[in-house]
């Protein structure tokens, strides 16, 4: 270091000798704080925490200042801008005896500000850990060295989910397992330790094996425990599952579940006899064994049949078996209609599981057959017939059969059976006969348009007697003004005067109203008629039907023909008929009729014809039928 002199006016400039002085570094603070923030708001709320909870997002920081530096919150800088330390930082963490360097190779570059922010700490583990940074020192401070203590406690866990059958059979293996989760979600390592079982206060025996998954930003951490364990005794039993935790995850206990063994039954069932006819009965009888000689054994007792539950049934009768365990025994009386399966239900009771089995009664259904007339029953159209079906058993045994009869009959007939029971017994046949009685004729009521048109004209009536009747008042208006006044009393006079006058009004009125619409259609007549009264099935016949309407308008349009009260065809009117050529197919009764669809000047209407005969040849079916059993017969039925 020299001194300079510029001079003045008296004396010259000088310099002064070289003197060598030496700057020291001063000494350096290395700080190592650890911040916290809030999840919801990002905010730093602390950095000098003594411990943190498994599973928090953790930074690491480092300052390096001089000798005073210390540190604050909210953080500050602890040293002045331009003055402040440079250089690298290294930083390790060290927990149970093993060191991680957390710095890069060469350490972490000192900002401006005289310090450095780690965002990138992994999780931290469970347990005590001492964090160490190294400053190497520059120029102007000295090397130094931070240490920070920290200890990460184990996250809080929770039952997720504890299973174990609520009745499990004494004796038997029973599989049981329980699932424990992170009550957060956070990239973490899988749960260690152990899950055991206890039932009341005691260990339940066995090997537990194990499944576990790592937390992530997703799905929380977990650990499943499943354990095979057999119970010895019935009655309620508390069943509590209990995790012991590690480094990283708290200890937890599930609230206890309440499960109550049974002992184990079997269901046997017996059919006596296990044949029977038709209309016999027979007894059902189960016997629940228990797997104890111990407590009785009580419950009830469902049978069931093909038609649902049989009713009755004897009360249940306790017992043992030749070893000495429980039984409980029922009987039920049934008189099955058909060979079927007959089960049982057995409800259990506090101590024995429910139990079921099924038996097969078979019954013996006598067979029939129905014999028709080898001819056909011949009928005159339009009048009944009848004939007999005789019903054959095939064996000795008593049974009743029941008779219908349905098919394709002739049109317009009904069919009866009777009786419509027949009680078979020692092989005798028994008969039923067959009745075929013609239907009432159909006949079409008037429509509702057809009244309304009815009345209409009525109206239209009126009102042309009205006009007509107000002319015969005019001119008597015009007499009586100029008929000499002898001839006739004042009053008289006036009195027929008024009379004549309101008709005048009353006509014309009502005639001006009727000619300002559109013309009111007006009543037709519609008739119908058959070529023939009876034709065979499958050949031609004609319908004709006429209609007439007003001299001022022919009617137009179509008609529509029915017979027995449904549509069998149409056709156009060619002057004031309508003619439809058609065959009719099936042999039956049938009633002709006729509906005009109308115009704009004519009503429609509704003709009733004759009855029309279609002889030919159908079937009428018999069906008998015992139980399950059913057979047919064909009746041929001919009308002519």
């Amino acid at each position: 270091m020299t001194a300079h002199y510029s001079g003045n006016g008296t004396y010259k400039p000088s310099d002064s000798a070289p003197v060598t002085v030496t700057v020291a570094s001063e000494p350096s603070t290395t700080l190592i704080t650890i911040p916290l923030f809030n999840p919801n708001t990002g905010n730093e709320t602390g950095n000098t925490p003594s411990s943190i909870v498994y599973g928090t997002p953790t930074a690491v920081r480092v300052d390096v200042g001089n000798a005073s530096a210390k540190t604050t919150f909210p953080p500050q800088l602890v040293c002045a801008p331009l003055t402040c330390p440079t250089g690298n930082i290294t930083l390790s963490d060290s927990v149970s005896g093993a060191s991680t360097v957390l710095s890069p190779s060469g350490g972490f570059l000192l900002n401006s500000g005289g310090y450095v922010i780690d965002y990138n700490v992994a999780t931290l583990p469970g347990g005590a850990h001492q964090f160490s940074a190294g400053y190497a020192g520059d120029s102007s401070y000295k090397s130094s060295t931070g240490t920070y203590a920290l200890t990460v406690t184990p996250a809080p866990m929770q039952l997720y989910y504890l299973s174990v059958p609520s009745a499990p059979l004494v004796g038997t293996l029973v599989n049981m397992y329980a699932t424990f989760n992170a009550t957060n979600t956070f990239p973490g390592a899988a749960p260690t330790g152990t899950i055991s079982f206890y039932d009341g206060g005691t260990q339940l025996p066995g090997t537990v094996t194990y499944n576990n998954q790592p937390g992530s930003t997703n799905f929380v951490a977990s650990l499943t425990g499943n354990l095979t364990a057999t119970f010895t005794t019935v009655g309620p039993h508390q069943i509590t599952a209990k995790y012991s935790g590690d480094a990283n995850y708290a200890t937890a206990t599930s609230t206890a579940m309440t499960i109550s063994p049974l002992y184990s039954t079997t269901a046997s069932e017996i059919a006596n006899p296990t044949t029977i006819n038709l209309g016999q009965s027979l007894n059902i009888t189960a016997t629940i064994t228990g797997a104890s000689q111990t407590p009785p054994m009580t419950g009830t007792f469902q049978f069931f049949g093909a038609n649902g539950l049989i009713p009755g049934g004897a009360a249940a009768t306790q017992g043992t078996d030749a070893n000495g365990n429980q039984t409980l025994t029922a009987t039920v009386s049934t008189t099955p209609q058909y060979s079927q399966w007959i089960s049982v239900n057995y409800s259990g009771d506090v101590n024995y599981t429910f139990a079921g089995a099924q038996v097969f009664a078979n019954v013996n259904i006598p067979d029939f057959s129905l014999n028709g007339p080898s001819t056909p029953l011949l009928i005159t159209a339009g009048m009944p017939g009848s004939v007999a079906v005789s019903v054959v058993p095939a064996s000795n045994l008593a049974s009743s059969v029941s008779v219908s009869c349905g098919g394709s009959g002739p049109v317009g007939y009904s069919c009866s059976v009777s009786p419509t029971t027949v009680n078979l017994s020692n092989g005798v046949s028994g008969t039923t006969t067959l009745f075929l009685n013609p239907n009432p004729p159909v006949v079409s009521a008037m429509s509702l348009r057809e009244s309304i048109a009815h009345l209409a004209a009525g109206a239209r009536s009126v009102r042309e007697n009205l006009r007509k009747g107000s002319l015969i008042a005019g001119f008597g208006l015009l007499l009586l003004l100029f008929w000499p006044a002898r001839r006739f009393d004042g009053r008289l006079k006036v009195g027929l005067a008024t009379a004549c006058i309101c008709c005048f009004i009353v006509g014309c009125g009502g005639s001006s109203s009727a000619g300002g619409g559109p013309p009111v259609p007006l009543p037709t007549t519609t008739t119908v008629q058959s070529s023939a009264s009876k034709i065979a099935s499958q050949s031609s016949v004609t319908f004709t039907a006429t209609v007439t309407g007003s001299a001022s308008s022919a009617p137009t349009g179509s008609v529509i023909f029915l017979l027995a009260g449904s549509y069998f065809g149409s056709a156009n009117l060619v002057g004031n008929s309508a003619t439809l050529t058609t065959q009719v197919a099936l042999p039956g009764i049938y009633a002709l009729s006729a509906q005009y669809s109308g115009d704009s000047l004519n009503q429609s209407s509704t003709a009733i014809g004759q009855n029309l005969s279609v002889t030919g040849s159908t079937q009428v079916q018999i069906q008998g039928q015992t139980s399950n059993v059913t057979h047919f017969v064909n009746v041929t039925v001919t009308l002519q």
